[in-house]
């Protein structure tokens, strides 16, 4: 697992391919936040990048939009948690959790992060995130609202 911050431009088209791959993300949102995110992390094997994650810059419209959705309130300069995937032939190896291990050691100020995935929801609680508010159709599967406090 690295640290990044400053992707080059080959970097961040493997990390976006990787997402897209992934299908979890808009990649055209993607593509604006990962570059500019607050923390980045990569993890890699044999050179070649097999997983990604960041801490996304806070957005205040859109956590005002989670807060609604999931209806409860998160501050408005709550970073988000989120871009963690890992290929997947590399799955399996604790890659999702260790990413966000890094990503919560880069930072120091509370974190949200929505999920509708069993595994990343594990990763989350095993990271100090707490499930908060109720759940919600995202689209694509039921979502739900994680936080966690710094320590």
């Amino acid at each position: 697992i690295q640290d990044r911050h400053g992707l080059s431009d080959s970097e961040l088209a493997l990390c976006l391919d990787l997402l897209d791959r992934g299908a979890a993300v808009n990649i055209e949102t993607a593509a604006t936040h990962l570059p500019t995110a607050i923390a980045q992390v990569v993890a890699t094997h044999a050179g070649k990048i097999v997983g990604v994650g960041a801490v996304k810059r806070a957005r205040p419209d859109y956590a005002a939009k989670i807060s609604h959705s999931s209806s409860h309130l998160i501050d408005p300069a709550t970073p988000e948690l989120g871009y963690v995937t890992v290929d997947k032939k590399h799955r399996g190896k604790h890659l999702s959790s260790r990413m966000v291990s890094a990503l919560i050691a880069a930072t120091s100020c509370p974190l949200f992060a929505t999920t509708d995935k069993e595994e990343m929801k594990k990763v989350l609680s095993r990271n100090g995130f707490i499930k908060c508010g109720r759940d919600w159709d995202g689209g694509s599967g039921c979502l739900t609202l994680w936080t966690r406090q710094p320590e």
